[in-house]
């Protein structure tokens, strides 16, 4: 049995470390394969026969982006292993050296990579990329044939002069000479254009040109955005979709004067798009309350880059230059961008609004006029009716209850207001009725609803009643208020009566105890100490039974014992 576990312990030991082997040896490969030797080539060559020291070089040259390049005597041309069957690279940082044989490790991500390249005053880090993907795919992706690279050879001078417009132009991406449209940008005063690199006086100077021309046509068709939008998100145009009173929703149509609509998608949220050949309509159901974005995206045609170096991006000369070589043919997407807004409102919106605002203001001017024009009419009318109609009910529905409810209220909220609304019109209107009937009942029955409802009744009837007597004690509804009512014959000697009445009322209450009513307290419940009671019970049962065990337990051991 311990032979048998020995050998089994034995077996598993021996394939660990062949899997540990195996995984070092694929590990190793791979750290192979991700290091490469460049090559050199300084251009013109030995046999070429416009070979010269002049004019294939350049001067110091100090660029957009802060980087200075030093003096040279010839174009070099960057080659991966061997010269005669390695890719092209191409020089992502010129104020950097690099030697033949030295060795570069390929970065793992490009977009990791370029995600560390600093801003250049034109374009992002990410947006250099891109542009210098698109170079690469309409650039030169060959190898490098020294042999045959040289003035006198029309296919390799045509393959020479590619190379190097597409390094001129991943220059010109990487300093800021070029925007997102790969338009060109302006060089600021103190610093030189990266066309310096190619002297007037260079034997092949119109063959880069032309091939660069060639290759800024193709971006430039392929990267131009419409019109009205742009690649910077900051500076995106805002496009206003104004009201439209005939179909009842917001629109706006905008031309694209760079002819390049139809080769775009467009879209934005909650806004109907519809082309028609360079012109773009946009309409919104809903007004725009909130930002909205109107992206335009187009894929274009890009390549795979592969980044060699040491993985620092730098402009100040130090480290081992980075490269950049074509990988395979691929696609990304580019957007341009603005942004929408409405204005102008429906009408409706405006008539509701006047409908709502005006109403108040003729109702309350036409409130005052009624109440004067009718004032003589109800008076002569409706006198001896409410005196003898509402007395007896009113005073006996709540009496007690209003007049402990809300004493004090009533006489001092509303006396002077009352006794100055409509003074003359109410006391010609109902003065024998309110001044007899509800004199001694409102004050019980509804103090707070009489006074609004008949603020001028009241002001001439119990503006002293009510502040002397309502917050002291409820007068009684005696028969003599009502047999008071009737026999009146005009209205001064009414309001004469109603006085009387009143100061009546006022003699009655003056044993009245107290000024303010006596009102319902809640009783507090009075901690009289007995609350702790159980808690000393529950002591006490505790101690008695902890004693029963004790004792239990003594009995137990004299048991034992004996």
């Amino acid at each position: 049995m311990k032979q048998k576990r020995l050998s089994h312990r034995a077996l598993a030991i021996v394939l660990s470390a062949l899997l540990i082997m195996g995984t070092g040896l694929a590990g190793f490969s791979a750290m192979a394969a991700s290091t490469v030797k460049v090559v050199i080539a300084n251009i013109p060559r030995g046999d070429d026969k416009q070979y010269s020291n002049a004019n294939w070089g350049h001067p110091v040259l100090k660029l957009m982006n802060g980087a200075t390049v030093q003096k040279e005597t010839y174009f070099t041309v960057k080659i991966l292993n061997d010269y005669d069957t390695g890719k092209v690279a191409y020089c992502l940082e010129p104020a950097s050296a690099l030697h033949t044989d030295d060795t570069l490790t390929q970065q793992s991500s490009t977009s990791t990579y370029f995600g560390k390249v600093p801003n250049n005053g034109t374009l992002s880090g990410n947006w250099q990329r891109k542009l210098v993907a698109a170079i690469l795919y309409h650039g030169y992706q060959g190898t490098c044939n020294l042999n045959t690279w040289m003035t006198q050879n029309a296919s390799g001078r045509a393959q020479l002069a590619k190379y190097w417009a597409t390094q001129e132009l991943v220059w010109e991406a990487l300093v800021g000479e070029r925007g997102p449209n790969f338009e060109r940008v302006a060089v600021p005063s103190g610093f030189v254009s990266v066309d310096n690199f190619v002297q007037s006086g260079n034997p092949i100077r119109s063959d880069i040109l032309s091939q660069m021309a060639d290759i800024e046509q193709k971006l430039k068709a392929e990267l131009l955005c419409p019109s009205f939008t742009t690649q910077y998100v900051s500076k995106a145009p805002t496009i206003t979709l104004n009201y439209d009173n005939g179909s009842g929703k917001y629109t706006a149509t905008v031309t694209d004067s760079n002819g390049v609509l139809s080769n775009w998608n467009l879209a934005a949220a909650g806004v109907t798009l519809s082309k028609s050949g360079n012109q773009l309509t946009l309409t919104s159901e809903k007004p725009i309350t909130e930002a909205v974005e109107l992206k335009a995206s187009r894929n274009v045609p890009t390549a795979n880059l592969v980044i060699w170096g040491d993985g620092t991006f730098t402009t100040a000369g130090t480290g081992k230059q980075d490269v950049a070589s074509y990988g395979s043919a691929t696609s990304e997407s580019f957007e341009s961008f603005a942004k929408l807004k409405t204005a102008g409102a429906p009408p409706t919106t405006q008539s509701t609004t006047q409908s709502t605002t005006k109403p108040t203001t003729q109702s309350t001017t036409k409130s005052t006029t009624q109440s004067t024009t009718k004032s003589t009419t109800q008076s002569t009318t409706k006198s001896t009716t409410q005196s003898t109609t509402q007395p007896t009910t009113q005073s006996t529905t709540q009496p007690t209850t209003q007049s402990t409810t809300q004493p004090t209220t009533q006489s001092t909220t509303q006396p002077t207001t009352q006794s100055t609304t409509q003074p003359t019109t109410q006391s010609t209107t109902q003065p024998t009725t309110q001044s007899t009937t509800k004199s001694t009942t409102q004050s019980t029955t509804q103090p707070t609803t009489q006074s609004t409802t008949q603020p001028t009744t009241q002001s001439t009837t119990q503006p002293t009643t009510q502040s002397t007597t309502v917050p002291v004690v409820v007068p009684e509804p005696t028969t003599t208020t009502a047999t008071r009512t009737v026999p009146t014959s005009s209205t001064s000697t009414t309001a004469r009566k109603s006085t009387t009445t009143s100061a009546t009322t006022t003699t009655t209450t003056k044993t009245a105890p107290t000024t303010k009513p006596s009102t319902t307290r809640k009783t507090e419940p009075v901690n009289t100490g007995d609350e702790s009671k159980p808690l000393v019970w529950a002591l006490v049962a505790a101690l008695a039974a902890a004693a029963m065990g004790i004792l239990f337990f003594l009995r137990q051991e004299r048991e034992r014992e004996s």
